[in-house]
């Protein structure tokens, strides 16, 4: 897989948007201990999409009033198997997240667990110098070479509890789906006249990496509800999988 200079990439989007995205990436830690490195690596995988669920899952009140979301390194490891991942919710270790917290080891439509973690995270908003310090459970799933990542938090007043996209009724459970396209692209790359419509009406973001010879194209796809007092998130970033299978799986969380 290619490997994105974020850090550059980034710097096409809205300022509050990728100052908070790189903000979470920046934090996370190139080395960590040896029974940690799988888990981290496919944290480090998945980091933007969690970075930009955090952010563009939110309404735009809540992201006028972010001042930045990042990871705690010191607060976070690695939970090797789906039993270190159920331990962690039924004892309650993670304040917020409740014993009644959805998880499944497997999906009905073929993705299974593949690492997890417990993760420690950062988050202040403008207009309040608060730092507010928690835990949320990351899981990766894998079916083939497609990815997709589950992930849930504690739901903090002013921070992640507004949405935006397209609300979808799931038994009284409000889900709400957003998609959005992504191309990775040269400096001194020329947009053609339908990217460049694409772009004005907001259904295409440019971001740019001048180590690329060609451009590349990056879809992400995120579905965010509040169930028992805690969010959930699943996102995915690879264009293998589409935003109502997403949908599906968020549905049978919902009623496991």
């Amino acid at each position: 897989m290619k490997q994105y200079d974020w850090q550059r990439a980034l710097e096409a989007s809205p300022e509050p948007f990728h100052t908070r995205v790189r903000s979470v990436l920046s934090a996370l830690p190139e080395q960590e201990e040896m029974t940690m490195k799988k888990a981290y690596r496919v944290k480090r995988i998945g980091a933007l999409a969690a970075a930009a669920v955090l952010v563009l899952s939110i309404g735009v009140a809540a992201a006028n009033n972010l001042g930045f979301i990042r990871t705690d390194s010191k607060n976070s490891r690695a939970l090797k198997d789906p039993a270190a991942v159920v331990e962690v919710l039924e004892h309650g270790e993670v304040e917020g997240i409740g014993a009644n917290a959805k998880f499944l080891e497997a999906y009905s439509n073929g993705f299974a667990f593949a690492a997890a973690s417990l993760d420690g995270v950062e988050a202040r908003g403008n207009e309040d110098p608060t730092v507010y310090s928690y835990q949320s459970v990351e899981v990766r799933y894998t079916r083939g070479s497609a990815a997709v990542d589950v992930d849930i938090s504690p739901l903090l007043p002013g921070i992640n509890d507004a949405f935006s996209g397209t609300a979808v009724d799931c038994g009284g459970v409000t889900l709400y789906a957003l998609e959005r396209d992504y191309l990775v692209v040269p400096l001194d790359y020329e947009k053609t006249p339908a990217e460049l419509e694409a772009e004005a009406a907001g259904t295409l973001m440019f971001s740019y990496d001048d180590g690329l010879d060609a451009p590349s194209e990056v879809q992400q796809r995120w579905v965010s509800w509040v169930q028992d007092g805690m969010l959930y998130n699943i996102n995915s970033m690879d264009t293998l999988t589409e935003l109502e299978e997403l949908i599906s799986m968020a549905r049978e969380l919902i009623g496991a």
